[in-house]
């Protein structure tokens, strides 16, 4: 039996239904597994109480559509699922149970992962109840092991653990963290000979503080950072947007993130981003805790190589600092506003459910950015820019 690890609030998920602000029954392609087609094949639409007189005999298979090699649900011109009833609850629960959702139903935002002998669970962003689950964690992300077999971690699993100390190690800002931990990972790629003994000299106190003090010399400009990362916002933006999988929401942001230079003038946008990255400090617990929850998920699965490992951590980064240009672009449109949790909650929501972490789309998109699928330090570090947070 496979060693479990969970990350620390795993168990304390539950889905708030109706009360979800952003629910999972919309925009997202949900796909249906074949045990549950046939299941549908004898449920009527009328038997779960939508009444349809054009499709009286209409069985819920008849709200299924094949997507190139999977069968999923059909959404309705407003882009919600069929089966959504108008207090945001699902009529096949209601109807006919939860035996008859999809596994993909089920399951949503949990997730599971094979490492070595090990299942991980983790739960997805996309899920604003999620979030409130770690702007809650105080004492920061942790994981939990479940059952006695004793496990000997590999070396990407080493690199993972280093990784994550310094995402989490406060005596940093958590920029300074974040290129760290790049440092690293750059420097362990040129290493002839990877072993767990050669990843923990990077683990060192010593050698850590040797590495931020240098970094400390080197400043970027404020609003040379500050155009990099609008530009990264709407590459995301552009990638996904053929696949509609972003909300409305998104969409009239990316047109403010098109048009700021036209609107505003370097002076106003550096004086306001001052203003906000003030603010926007105030959540860096809640912050720390997405970033070490979201590497722990995704930089290391089976037949990973560190090279994959650093492009996966790549994409987190960019993927935080989209969210950081999204909430700087709600902000900004929201004028005498000050930046709150449910502004933060909604933009690591919305950037959560565009981005894949398939490692084929993750290479096509860093390509479509970027020259090299791996950046250079510098690069990274010009957008993730000097601040602290």
């Amino acid at each position: 039996m496979s060693q479990i690890v969970k990350v620390n609030y795993y168990d304390a998920f539950h889905c708030i239904g109706s009360k979800c602000p952003f629910t999972c029954c919309q925009e997202w392609a949900i796909s249906v597994d074949e045990d549950t087609l046939e299941k549908w094949k004898g449920v009527t639409l009328e038997t779960i109480g939508i009444k349809d007189e054009k499709r009286a005999t209409s069985t819920l298979c008849d709200c299924v559509e094949k997507e190139e090699s999977e069968y999923v649900i059909a959404l309705k011109k407003d882009k919600t699922c069929p089966f959504l009833n108008k207090d945001k609850l699902c009529s096949v629960v209601l109807g006919v149970g939860e035996d008859y959702l999809s596994k993909t139903c089920t399951t949503y935002p949990r997730h599971v992962h094979k490492v070595g002998d090990q299942e991980e669970y983790s739960l997805d962003f996309g899920c604003p109840a999620v979030i409130d689950l770690i702007y809650l964690e105080e004492k920061g992300v942790y994981f939990i092991s479940e059952g006695a077999k004793a496990h000997q971690p590999s070396v990407l699993e080493e690199v993972r653990k280093m990784i994550l100390e310094c995402i989490q190690d406060e005596t940093y800002t958590l920029t300074e963290s974040i290129l760290m931990a790049y440092c690293c990972l750059l420097e362990l790629i040129e290493e002839e000979g990877l072993s767990i003994e050669v990843v923990e000299a990077y683990e060192s106190k010593e050698y850590l503080e040797a590495l931020v003090t240098e970094m400390r010399t080197m400043k970027v400009e404020a609003i040379d950072s500050f155009w990099e990362r609008n530009e990264q916002f709407l590459d995301r933006i552009q990638l996904y947007q053929k696949d509609e999988t972003y909300t409305k929401d998104i969409e009239a942001y990316s047109v403010l993130a098109e048009r700021l230079e036209e609107y505003y003038s370097d002076t106003w946008l550096l004086e306001k981003n001052e203003a906000f990255e003030m603010q926007y400090q105030g959540f860096e617990k809640l912050l720390r805790n997405y970033l070490a929850a979201e590497i722990w998920a995704n930089v290391l699965r089976d037949h990973m190589t560190l090279d994959h490992m650093v492009m996966v951590y790549q994409w987190v980064i960019l993927e935080y600092c989209a969210i950081k240009q999204l909430t700087f672009l709600k902000w900004v449109s929201e004028e005498q506003r000050m930046v709150d949790y449910n502004m933060v909650r909604d933009a690591i929501m919305m950037i959560a459910r565009m981005i894949a972490y398939d490692q084929d789309e993750i290479e096509k998109c860093l390509a479509y950015s970027f020259e090299e699928p791996i950046l250079d330090w510098g690069t990274l570090a010009l957008i993730v820019g000097s601040g602290k947070i």
